[in-house]
Parts: structure tokens; C-alpha cells; sequence
């Protein structure tokens, strides 16, 4: 992969505040979350505000439109629809690296 990497989480709970911060720690990524919690006053809104490295989006098929590298990391049973979520926005060569417990 050549040029400016962007790396999208889907997901900011426990797991995406981590890989945020680690990927932060990195330097020379430009970082972008997505939560379906957002908006609502919830641990990921308020982590994702918090955070100073990491952007948050408006939805799904945004991160994937801004992000040539999205990790998601929900948890099993949103798997499916976190993936789904994902689709229309997504550009050929983009990376989907998919974390479920």
C-alpha cells in the first residue's frame, strides 16, 4: 500500500479505544471511528470526543468512503450488519480487517 494511509474503526467500544490509541502511538495515520453509539452521550461518544487523534464519522459508508484500512471491532452477534454497513461505501484496494469476539 502506497500513499497516506487512513484507518477506519468500526466500533469504539473497549477494543476500538485501544487500537486507536496504539494506531495514535504510531504517528502518520490519519484515524476515523464509527460507533452506532455515537450521537447518544455513550461511553464510545464521549471516549471518541475525548480522543485527540481520532475523528469520529457519521456512519458506516462514510468511514469506508474516507478509509483505505477499516477494522472492525464489534462483537459477534453485529458482525454481520457491521459488515453489511460497510459495503456501498468501500473502494477497490481497501482493506477490511474484521475483529469479533
Amino acid at each position: 500500500m502506497s500513499g497516506d494511509v487512513a484507518v477506519g474503526l468500526l466500533g469504539f467500544g473497549e477494543v476500538g479505544r485501544v487500537l486507536g490509541d496504539d494506531l495514535a502511538a504510531v504517528g502518520g495515520l490519519a484515524l476515523f471511528a464509527y460507533d452506532t453509539q455515537f450521537g447518544s452521550d455513550s461511553i464510545p461518544d464521549r471516549a471518541v470526543r475525548a480522543h485527540r487523534h481520532v475523528a469520529a464519522v457519521t456512519d458506516a459508508n462514510d468511514l469506508a468512503k474516507r478509509c483505505n484500512v477499516i477494522i472492525s471491532a464489534v462483537t459477534a452477534a453485529e458482525d454481520l450488519a457491521a459488515a453489511r454497513s460497510l459495503a456501498d461505501g468501500l473502494a477497490g484496494g481497501t482493506y477490511v480487517l474484521d475483529l469479533n469476539s
